[in-house]
C-alpha cells in the first residue's frame, strides 16, 4: 500500500461526501492495491456514517471507517486518522476540502520518483465555500517556486513551508517517520500536534523535503470548525501560540529556525488576521486585543512592528482604499 488519504472529520457529512466524491472520479481498480481511504470520525451526530457506508459500497479501493465512541478532540483525531492508515505514506485531508483532477496519479508517481521522500507539500487552489469561484490566495510557495522542488536540507525547508504545515490537506508524510516522533503529548490541545509531528521528522527523519508545484488540492474558504468554536480571538491564539510554543520546543528560542518560523507565520497567517479585521470591519475592541496578543508574544521580532502594527493602528478607510488603488493598479497592469 503506497498511499493512504487520511480524514479526520465530525459532524461535516454533506462536505465528506463531496471529498469522498472528488476521490471516486479518479481512483480505478489499478488503485486498488497502491491506495487506500481512511475516515476516523470524531463521534459525529450527523449522517456521516450513512456517507461513509454508501461510499464503501462505491470506491474500488479500501475504504477505512473509525468512530471514536466520543469526541477526542481535533489532535487525538488527527493521530487516529494515520494509526488505522497501513499506507507507506499518509496524505492528511480536510473532511470539508477536495482532490484536483488528476491529483492522485500526480502525487503517486512523485512518490515513485522520489524514493527517499519524507514530507511533500501540495500546492492547493483556493475557493470560496460552495467551490463555485476560485479566488486569490497569499501563498508565497507559489510565487517562490513555479517547479517542483527538493529543498536542499531541513533548513531550507523549515524557511519555506513551515506556514503551510498548519493546513491538514497539503501535508503528505512518510507513515514510519511520523510514528517515530515522541513528545507531541505536550501539544494535545493545541489542534496543531501535525505541525509539531512534522517539523521533528524534518529535523530529525533523513529523506527529502519536496514541494509540489502542480495544485493538488482544492481547499474550502470560509468554513473554520475552529473559528466557530473558539471565536474570533481565540481562532487566532491557535496560531500565535502554535507556531510559538512548537517553533521553541523543537528548536529553541535563540534559534534562527525558531526566528524564520515566526517571521513566516507573522507575514502569512497573522497579517491575514489584520486584514480580514479591516475587511470584515470587526471593531476597534477585537483590533486592540489583536493587537495586544501580537505584542505580547512577538514584540521582539522588526516584522511584528512593520508588517502588524501600521496595518492593526490604520483607519479601515485608508486600508480599503490603498487595496482599491492596489487591484486597479494590478487590473491595469494586465
Amino acid at each position: 500500500m503506497r498511499l493512504s488519504i487520511c480524514i479526520p472529520t465530525y459532524n461535516r457529512a454533506v462536505f465528506l461526501d463531496e471529498l469522498l466524491a472528488s476521490i471516486a472520479s479518479q481512483v480505478s481498480i489499478e488503485h486498488t492495491p497502491l491506495l487506500e481511504v481512511c475516515v476516523s470520525d470524531n463521534a459525529s451526530t450527523d449522517d456521516t456514517a450513512a456517507v461513509v457506508a454508501r461510499w464503501q459500497s462505491h470506491l474500488p479501493v479500501n475504504l477505512v471507517y473509525h468512530k471514536n465512541s466520543e469526541n477526542l478532540g481535533a489532535d487525538r483525531n488527527y493521530l487516529q486518522a494515520v494509526a488505522i492508515a497501513s499506507g507507506d505514506f499518509c496524505w492528511l485531508m480536510g473532511s470539508d476540502d477536495r482532490l484536483e483532477p488528476g491529483a492522485i496519479d500526480v502525487l503517486l508517481a512523485r512518490i515513485d520518483d522520489n524514493s527517499d521522500l519524507n514530507v511533500a507539500i501540495l500546492s492547493r487552489n483556493y475557493y470560496d465555500c460552495s467551490f463555485g469561484s476560485l479566488l486569490p490566495i497569499r501563498q508565497p510557495l507559489r510565487r517562490a517556486f513555479t517547479n517542483d522542488v527538493r529543498f536542499s536540507g531541513a533548513r531550507q525547508a523549515i524557511d519555506h513551508i513551515t506556514y503551510e504545515l498548519g493546513y491538514l490537506s497539503v501535508l503528505v508524510f512518510r507513515r514510519a517517520c511520523w510514528l517515530q516522533v515522541a513528545g507531541h503529548e505536550e501539544f494535545i490541545g493545541s489542534a496543531y500536534v501535525h505541525v509539531y509531528k512534522l517539523l521533528a521528522m524534518i529535523r530529525d527523519c533523513s529523506g527529502a523535503v519536496m514541494y509540489l508545484s502542480r495544485p493538488l488540492v482544492g481547499w474550502r474558504a470560509n468554513n473554520d470548525s475552529f473559528l466557530n468554536e473558539l471565536k474570533y480571538l481565540g481562532r487566532i491564539r491557535i496560531d500565535v501560540l502554535g507556531y510559538d510554543r512548537i517553533a521553541a520546543r523543537l528548536f529553541g528560542t535563540g534559534s534562527p529556525e525558531y526566528r524564520s518560523i515566526v517571521n513566516q507565520v507573522i507575514g502569512t497567517h497573522l497579517r491575514g488576521y489584520a486584514e480580514d479585521i479591516h475587511t470584515a470591519r470587526r471593531g476597534l475592541l477585537v483590533r486592540v486585543r489583536v493587537l495586544g496578543l501580537y505584542l505580547r508574544h512577538f514584540w521582539d521580532f522588526p516584522a511584528c512592528w512593520f508588517r502588524l502594527v501600521p496595518l492593526l493602528l490604520a483607519p479601515t478607510w485608508a486600508y480599503l482604499l490603498l487595496r482599491q488603488c492596489k487591484q486597479a493598479l494590478q487590473g491595469a497592469g494586465k
